[in-house]
Formats: C-alpha cells, sequence, structure tokens
C-alpha cells in the first residue's frame, strides 16, 4: 500500500492510503501489469492499523531524520506491506522536498 505525509520537519499530516492494483484479472491471478491504478481505502488499513503506522513507521523515521540535521519538509512517500496487522516498510520515497535541505 502507498502512505503519504505531508511533512514539516516533526509535525505532520497523513494523507489517506492507497492500493495499487497491479494484477490483471479476477482475484488478482493474472500477470503483473505494472499498475493499472489504485484504490482507497485498502481494506487492510484498519482501524488499529492506521496509528500502528504513525507510531512504529511515521513518527520514529521523521524523529531520526530531525535527530540527525536533516528534518524533512515535503511530502513522504511509503511503500507498505502489512503483515499480520503489522506494518512493514518496502520503500521511502520523496515529493516536494529534499532531505538534504537545510532547515
Amino acid at each position: 500500500m502507498s502512505y503519504h505525509v505531508l511533512c514539516s520537519g516533526t509535525d505532520y499530516v497523513s494523507l489517506a492510503a492507497a492500493q495499487d492494483h497491479k494484477r490483471m484479472g479476477e482475484g488478482d491471478q493474472g500477470p503483473n501489469t505494472g499498475g493499472m491504478g489504485a484504490y482507497s481505502p485498502p481494506p487492510m488499513v484498519t482501524a488499529e492499523v492506521e496509528p500502528a503506522i504513525r507510531s512504529q513507521v511515521v513518527e520514529p523515521t521523521l524523529k531520526a531524520m530531525a535527530e540527525r540535521g536533516t528534518p524533512f519538509r515535503g511530502v513522504l512517500f511509503i511503500g507498505l506491506m502489512i503483515v499480520r496487522g503489522a506494518p512493514q516498510v518496502l520503500e521511502y520515497n520523496v515529493r516536494f522536498g529534499d532531505v538534504s535541505a537545510s532547515a
């Protein structure tokens, strides 16, 4: 799933989560198409999972970046898998910002 966060250093606002739809055919049984769009909200983002994403992924990430002197300002994209109700980070990407820019 995709999770986007608008960041201004350590403060942030989460946008609605989305899930890519990449497999063709019923039940996602077909070949990987490389992306056929996305839908929101993804069913795995439950009332329990959403706070876990923030407390276990977003907040520690922003805190660590600020502590090392590179507070992030922009849109942070976090690619996640939800495994047994727990967020697992696949990738980070940056939109509208530069982690090397000074505060």
